[in-house]
């Protein structure tokens, strides 16, 4: 016998005429919605990849020192700790509102790896702004803050869905890149009590 004559038949026995057709309007969209997806992720990946460059991204990051003290007093000088940011963006400027220290998924002196999805659900629970608009990882024994090739790879993936990438080291203190800058860092304000420090 057929297998598939089987499952039908199966299908048949234990659900309504009326539920099987609800049940492939369900599957159907679900199909639809992932095929969705997967189109506009990887046309987004490869518009990312289109613009990617080395030092003709002229926004600035503006964030809040109580925010780069956030990073400062989360990092660690035995493996990597990661951030998510959270806070708005236009042509000019990506505006860091808030940052939350990330929940790994490990981590490691050379290597870290993060979602940012359960903060995000946290902020949106708190009522707080749940707009990603980047990340920061540490750089263990680094005296420079800069991307790594890996660092390069994974903002071309990630780059549908965060703008920035941060990267901080103890003595360099945090900098920001995006697609369209990987070589040299964003220029950087920092703002808040401190006096504001602007970076070229």
């Amino acid at each position: 016998m057929n297998p598939l004559t089987r499952l039908t038949e199966w299908f048949e026995r234990r659900y309504t005429k009326q539920a099987l057709a609800q049940l492939v309007v369900v599957l159907v969209a679900l199909l639809l919605l992932t095929q969705g997806f997967f189109v506009w992720y990887f046309a987004s990946v490869g518009l990312s990849m289109g613009t990617t460059g080395y030092n003709n991204d002229d926004r600035t990051v503006v964030i809040d020192q109580s925010a780069v003290e956030r990073i400062e007093g989360g990092y660690d000088p035995n493996h990597e700790e990661g951030w998510c940011l959270y806070g708005t963006k236009n042509s000019t400027h990506i505006r860091v509102t808030e940052v939350v220290q990330a929940q790994t998924l490990f981590k490691r002196s050379d290597r870290i790896a993060f979602t940012c999805v359960p903060e995000t659900a946290g902020q949106v629970a708190a009522g707080k702004n749940p707009r990603l608009v980047g990340n920061v990882h540490s750089h263990v024994d680094h005296n420079e803050s800069r991307l790594s090739r890996l660092d390069i790879l994974l903002l071309g993936r990630v780059s549908p869905v965060v703008s920035v990438m941060g990267v901080y080291t103890e003595r360099d203190g945090v900098e920001f890149f995006t697609t369209e800058s990987l070589r040299d860092p964003l220029k950087k304000e920092v703002t808040g009590e401190s006096r504001a420090i602007e970076t070229p």
